[in-house]
């Protein structure tokens, strides 16, 4: 891919048991109003939602050697995503059931073998790592690095990383980890419907407004939230308007059903292409 705003997403892929559970008097016995059947894993909603875009994407995971798998890779390819740097490998394929009890919501995940360490990547003008623990604690090759952290990932073994990246992408507990850290890129901090805050070291935060949205399913609005954010700043925008922009997507993504983003509405399609078509700008 030698496209200008070509990008790599790394992390996991997963296959995906969404349920909603029916209201009413029960004992330990559920019944199920709703279920849906799906891939998943942050990398791959970010991937198939860089590719709804119209970016050019390819995933790097792993994927073990059974139905699910290949399902998994199915489902991929036909969203669009280059599948040429998935590898399979003898073992469960990483499984996340995904349990909506009313308000609440639980996400169970087996990750199987998508934790496997990927070697010999090859060089990406963009990088996104949704799950950083695949690259080894290895600085990839590629002109920028996007990180997306969550509290657990944030330690010891992530500041080569943390040192190397353009920009860091995480929620309110991860902030609250990283801010001891001190990281000299751009952290975005998401806050669900609170919107979004822009950290930059040395200068005052910068809060972005939310994009007010009726909630279906929140499930995967991170990822496709990392998505525009990723496509946004690949095209040449600048940070603030690819928070604009990536924000837009994210309450897109909570009004459907499942992790994975499975449309855009034409006024968003136009709003990129008119970030597409500016010239590019630097990402602070």
């Amino acid at each position: 891919m030698a496209h200008r705003d070509a990008v790599l997403v790394v992390g996991d892929v997963m296959f995906d048991y969404t349920v909603e559970l029916a209201p009413g008097a029960h004992d330990e016995k559920r019944e199920v109003s709703s279920s849906l059947t799906w891939v998943g894993g942050t990398a791959a909603n970010a991937a198939a939602g860089l590719a709804t875009l119209g970016v050019p994407v390819a995933v790097a995971a792993t994927l073990g050697e059974d139905c699910a798998g290949a399902f998994c890779l199915d489902e991929l390819v036909a969203r669009g995503v280059d599948v040429g740097l998935v590898r399979r490998r003898v073992g469960a394929t990483g499984r996340a059931t995904i349990v909506i009890d009313g308000g609440h919501r639980s996400v169970l995940v087996d990750r199987g073998v998508s934790e496997t360490v990927l070697d010999d990547l090859p060089g990406f003008e963009v990088l996104y790592a949704s799950g950083p623990a695949v690259l080894g604690g290895r600085v990839p090759s590629c002109g920028r690095l996007v990180l997306g952290l969550e509290q657990q990932m944030v330690g010891p073994a992530i500041e080569p990383l943390l040192a190397r990246a353009d920009l860091v992408v995480t929620n309110d507990l991860g902030w609250t980890a990283l801010r001891d850290l001190d990281p000299a890129a751009p952290v975005v901090e998401t806050r669900g419907a609170e919107g979004t805050v822009i950290h930059r070291r040395g200068r005052p935060s910068t809060p972005v407004a939310p994009v007010p949205a009726g909630v279906v399913d929140a499930t995967g609005a991170g990822d496709a939230f990392a998505a525009g954010l990723v496509a946004a700043l690949a095209a040449g925008a600048p940070l603030d308007a690819a928070v604009a922009f990536a924000n837009r997507l994210g309450a897109v993504a909570v009004q459907q059903r499942g992790a994975m983003l499975t449309g855009v509405p034409e006024n968003l399609r136009a709003a990129f292409s008119r970030l597409r078509s500016e010239p590019g700008r630097d990402w602070q």
